[in-house]
């Protein structure tokens, strides 16, 4: 997992599990069995500024590179995407928000550099629901 947007460099992880939560099993019949204690699962947060915090779920297992403390850039690999938490296949839950708090927190809109809108090809900051979007430069 690469993280290319430039708001997070330079910028502190406040907290986060230490990884040893498994991915959500899926039985052979595609039912999904969430027992997650928490329904983030393995998660990271990072700490921006005042009332500005970044919030990371659904964290493979084990595979936190980051731990409390430490100062995050940009494109630094944080962790892998998993399945962890209340989740129905492997992706990663990224928001920003206004507090510490994942489920108590307002959502802050997300500035991001260098994407293109899919269908148009027009350079885009700000996503709308539905919007398919590109790198306008590959991420080595």
């Amino acid at each position: 997992m690469l993280w290319g947007t430039s708001f997070i460099a330079g910028r502190r992880v406040r907290c986060g599990y230490q990884g040893w939560l498994e991915d959500t099993p899926i039985s052979a019949n595609g039912e999904i069995q969430c027992l997650a204690s928490d329904i983030r699962g393995n998660y990271i947060v990072i700490y921006h500024g005042e009332k500005e915090y970044t919030t990371i779920a659904h964290l493979k297992k084990e595979s936190i590179l980051v731990k409390i403390g430490d100062h995050v850039s940009q494109r630094q690999q944080i962790a892998c995407c998993g399945n962890s938490g209340n989740t129905s296949e492997p992706h990663i839950h990224f928001q920003l928000q206004q507090g510490k708090s994942f489920l108590f927190s307002a959502s802050l809109p997300i500035c991001f550099d260098e994407i293109k809108e899919t269908s148009t090809g027009a350079g885009i900051h700000y996503l709308t629901r539905g919007q398919r979007v590109t790198n306008i430069k590959r991420v080595n």
